[in-house]
Order: structure tokens, then sequence, then C-alpha cells
């Protein structure tokens, strides 16, 4: 097809429009998550959306979580799912309080997760 003809300039135009609309009801649903868990504005639009839809797949999304925080290089996962800590770029380890349980859909557990990394750091601080 030659792209000038009138039905492909028209198609694109749909696409690009159908396009611009998935990828602004995407932006509005990362915002609705970013209002419990500000930290995930950190993250570009799909990587958040990585983040909250593979729960199931956590360590794939271990090094998006941990890039919402400066020198955060993992956490540390525990039997059960259970995220006991975080691990610094230089190895060094800040244990919880309070174990985070990471089971079911990330947006339950994700808050919690970045309170206790809040925590942990002001604690290690003190």
């Amino acid at each position: 097809h030659d792209l000038c003809q009138d039905d492909v300039s028209q198609s694109i135009l749909k696409t690009t429009a159908s396009f611009q609309e998935c990828y602004s009801l995407l932006v509005k649903a990362v915002d609705s998550y970013c209002r419990v868990c500000p930290r995930l504005h950190l993250l570009t639009p799909p990587e958040a959306v990585k983040v909250i839809g593979e729960s199931s797949a956590l360590n794939d999304i271990r090094h998006l979580i941990c890039k919402c925080f400066a020198d955060v290089e993992s956490f540390a996962l525990e039997e059960g799912r259970r995220i006991s800590g975080l691990i610094s770029a230089s190895t060094e380890v800040v244990k919880f309080q309070n174990d985070v349980q990471a089971v079911g859909p990330t947006h339950l557990w994700l808050a919690e997760l970045f309170l206790n990394m809040q925590q942990a750091v002001k604690q290690s601080i003190h």
C-alpha cells in the first residue's frame, strides 16, 4: 500500500488516536496506584504497570521495586514470600521490624513494603 493513500492515512490516524487513548488510561491507572505508593512515580508508567501486575513473579519485579529507593540493590526474601529487609548496593543488610508478606495482588502489600523500607532506613540513620 502507498502510505499517502487516504484509507491508509486514516487507518494510521485512528490507530494513533487509539494508542494515545490507551496510554492515557494507563497513566491514569498508574496515578491512582501512586496515590497509595508515591514512590511508584519514580518508575515509568510501563515499569509501574509491571510492578502492579506481576505480583506472582516477585523476582521479575525486584529490580523495579528497588529502583524506587536510592542505593537499594535488593531485598531479603525469606521462605513463604516474606520480605525481611533491604540490601544496599554495598551489600549492607537493613532488617525490617516486621516482615512484609508479599502475597496476593501487589497493591495490597506494596505500600506496606515501602513504609517498612522508609522506617528501616530512618532507624539505621539514627
